[in-house]
């Protein structure tokens, strides 16, 4: 008896190093690993698959709270300016998909279908965070090291399943059981802003669907469409331009100033055949003068525009002189 005990202590406390190990390897991933240009893209994935089906709670975190971290990167300019990007092939992944899809209902389901409650409670006191004494007070004057800080708790208290359907996005770009989900979410999700989540997460999936193009423009056509959701729908439908959505476009746009790069972005990738139709209504979109507009694919959009008025007049110019 005593022999048998001392061999089943040996091969639980085998098993506790193993998965301690285990532990620090996938820490070394979501923190480094998945993030590093010289890993490479075959080694990332045999770690995923590993971890997703590792049975273990706390791996299965971590590799999901990786693949959410370079997905955020990939999504956001803001984030990757000064950062290399290492290739990811996740999507290689076997059944990994159809793992993310089913982790998210079923935390979801559990939070009471409403992400936003869930980080929200995640999250709240981090405007509490112990700043340097040197930080002047008030949000605008925090320092670059005290937002990458706050940023950084951000990112670790929120759980790691709020990012599946972002990482779907990225890594299954135009995938229809994808954007299927996205739809699912839409519905059964209560977040308070789920409808712009759902058209930022389209346009980081590239969807161009009919589907995909119809949810947009209705959008546009709100009673109480706000500037950021119409600047969304924009940069959806600037991704394939779907004529029967330029009128509403030009409408959206004059009214709603803010939004007036994207809706600009997006009309001016057009031919000159479609904007002639609706020469009249662009003259709300171009502004007089290209000053003080920054270099840019917003004001390459101007420019495009303004040729297009100027051609438009000096045709009717043409057509008056006898």
């Amino acid at each position: 008896m005593r022999t048998r005990t001392l061999v089943l202590l040996a091969l639980w406390v085998g098993m506790a190093v193993s998965a301690g190990e285990d532990v620090e390897r996938f820490r070394h991933f979501m923190e480094e690993g998945v993030m590093d240009p010289s890993m490479p893209a075959a080694t990332a994935n045999e770690l995923v698959g590993e971890g997703i089906f590792s049975g273990h709670g706390v791996v299965v975190e971590m590799t999901v709270r990786a693949m959410g971290e370079h997905a955020a990167y990939v999504a956001n300019d803001f984030l990757s300016r000064h950062v290399v990007i290492p290739n990811r092939e996740f999507a290689q992944v076997p059944g990994l998909r159809e793992f993310l899809i089913e982790h998210w209902r079923v935390r979801n389901r559990e939070s009471g279908h409403n992400t936003s409650d869930v980080i929200e409670r995640e999250t709240s006191d981090i405007g509490n965070l112990e700043l340097d004494e040197t930080t002047p007070e008030g949000p605008d004057s925090l320092t670059e090291g005290v937002w990458e800080r706050i940023g950084k708790e951000v990112r670790e208290r929120t759980p790691a399943w709020t990012s599946i359907p972002l990482i779907l996005a990225v890594n299954w770009p135009g995938d229809l059981a994808v954007e299927q989900f996205l739809y699912e979410m839409l519905d059964s999700d209560g977040s308070p802003h789920i409808t712009l989540t759902t058209l930022a997460l389209l346009n980081d999936g590239k969807f161009t669907s009919e589907q995909a193009n119809s949810f947009r423009v209705r959008e546009l056509v709100r009673s109480d469409a706000g500037h950021v959701g119409v600047s969304l729908a924009a940069e959806g439908l600037a991704l394939s331009r779907p004529e029967y959505a330029l009128p509403v476009l030009i409408a959206a746009g004059a009214e709603h100033p803010a939004a007036l790069d994207a809706v600009r972005v997006a009309v001016a990738g057009y031919t000159d055949g479609q904007l002639a139709r609706y020469a009249d209504e662009l003259r709300r979109l171009v502004p007089r003068t290209l000053e003080l507009m920054p270099e840019g694919t917003e004001r390459d959009a101007v420019e495009r525009l303004l040729r297009f008025a100027e051609d438009q007049a000096a045709g009717s110019e043409a057509r008056l002189t006898p």
